[in-house]
């Protein structure tokens, strides 16, 4: 992306198990396809799950 000088567009962050967060696993436009200098790159990233907190209400 640096020597084209192409511009991250909107990056979409997914929850993945297997990989590292921060793994780069889509773009768009596709590997292969025409880009010029200045065109967006959209890019879908992963993230570890959030973790949530489950509260159970009990009969005090």
């Amino acid at each position: 992306m640096t020597r084209l000088e192409l511009r991250v567009g909107r990056v979409t962050f997914q929850v993945s198990e297997r990989l590292n967060p921060n793994t780069v696993t889509e773009q768009d436009p596709s590997p292969g396809q025409k880009a010029f200098k200045g065109d967006i790159v959209n890019l879908f990233v992963t993230k570890e799950a959030e973790e949530t907190e489950l509260i159970i209400e009990g009969e005090n």
